[in-house]
């Protein structure tokens, strides 16, 4: 017979909350790098920038965030001044998703992060 203590609901949350920091900063971090990896030109390059922002496509407004994703990948190939055109909040989002994928991490296994 097993006798496991029981499973605290400040637990629960702390694994979820960081599941969520951990998954959404890995999503954004990869996008990003995918990013930065496609051609300038060509049929890739085309294709992504057809891609619609969900925001502007359920709204009809401009999305305040459009164009972030763009800039950190470009901040990533090593384009500063192009990054801050495009979006000036991009190396912020950059840094935000590494730490999202920190905390999770830490939170996850454990360590740090306290509550």
């Amino acid at each position: 017979m097993s006798t496991n203590p029981p499973i605290e609901a400040k637990d629960v949350r702390k694994r979820v909350r960081a599941t969520v920091a951990l998954l959404s900063g890995a999503v954004y971090l990869a996008l990003a790098a995918l990013r930065a990896g496609l051609p300038a030109e060509g049929a890739l390059a085309q294709a992504w920038a057809r891609v619609p922002c969900p925001w502007a496509a359920a709204t009809g407004w401009p999305c305040p965030l459009c164009g972030i994703t763009r800039a950190s990948a470009l901040l990533l190939r090593g384009e500063v001044r192009a990054s801050l055109e495009c979006h000036p909040l991009g190396g912020l989002a950059l840094l935000i998703a590494a730490g999202a994928v920190v905390y999770g991490v830490r939170a996850f296994f454990g360590r740090g992060a306290k509550d």
